[in-house]
């Protein structure tokens, strides 16, 4: 959402060519769909639905990418390092949980963005961390359903320098992180 370039093609189209792909591939590829909730907020839902759609055609997850301006949640309580414009904290967390909510009850993977990079600006960057993750977590509780989530680039690759890995292997002890895993 926050790039603002027109798109080349419907992402509707894109769900759809997915499906072909995985259905020509003999299931080898196994696409996801992308979910946005700044988009989802400005489509009043549009993009969850097309996940749902996407989920029925056959494609295995979802992906998330919060350096394009959110946390996975917490976005009421945890800080913002961005000057740039974010949607309304409340409509974005409500938002958010409507998603997380899908994810647990129909068992749909999350993949998602954990490295410290690619964010529109640096205060971008730290929203896919281990706090947001935390705050997913404690969503959901020690006994809920948590959804699966696999932390894609794993807090990133600086060792010694970005404490990252360190932090989401904490979330992944807790009881409720039994299904958090590192990519």
């Amino acid at each position: 959402h926050w790039l603002a370039c027109p798109a080349r093609s419907a992402p509707d189209d894109q769900v759809r060519l997915h499906q072909l792909l995985s259905r020509l591939s003999g299931g080898y590829l196994r696409p996801l769909v992308g979910y946005n909730p700044w988009r989802d907020i400005d489509t009043r839902g549009e993009v969850l639905r097309r996940a749902q759609d996407a989920m029925k055609r056959g494609f295995v997850g979802v992906k998330l990418y919060p350096p394009n301006g959110f946390y996975p949640l917490g976005n009421l309580k945890l800080p913002t390092c961005s000057p740039a414009p974010r949607p309304d904290p409340k409509e974005l967390e409500k938002t958010l949980e409507v998603f997380w909510e899908y994810c647990a009850t129909y068992d749909v993977p999350v993949m998602a963005h954990t490295g410290q990079s690619m964010g529109r600006d640096a205060g971008g960057d730290q929203l896919g961390g281990p706090a947001g993750w935390s705050a997913v977590l404690d969503y959901f509780g020690p006994h809920g359903g948590t959804p699966r989530i696999a932390a894609g680039h794993f807090g990133g690759d600086d060792v010694g320098v970005n404490e990252w890995p360190a932090g989401l292997v904490e979330q992944m002890r807790r009881p409720q992180g039994r299904w958090l895993y590192g990519d």
